[in-house]
């Protein structure tokens, strides 16, 4: 295991099992739109990227992409287990 994989699961797996927990009715389709978000993220990215380089430099283009992934975490911190899933304590 190393940090590409624990990054994979970490941006990946947890937000599909909060969608997962969430949605009953809807779920094939809040899963979906889940996946097709990383997708779109796929294609994006590396334009940004080009972007960003060609106009603030190695230096720049890693910093402005540290403050967007930094921006990830208050999000992250925000999603909680739905209220009506009970904990079982034993």
């Amino acid at each position: 295991m190393d940090a590409n994989d624990i990054g994979f699961g970490l941006s990946t797996v947890i937000h599909m099992m909060i969608i997962n927990h969430y949605f009953d009715k809807y779920k094939a389709s809040a899963l979906g739109l889940g996946y097709s978000g990383d997708c779109f993220g796929t294609f994006a990215f590396p334009v940004i990227m080009e972007n960003l380089l060609s106009t603030y430099g190695v230096r720049g283009t890693f910093s402005i992409l540290g403050g967007i992934v930094l921006n990830v975490i208050p999000m992250a911190l925000l999603l909680k287990k739905p209220p009506w899933i009970k904990d079982e304590k034993r």
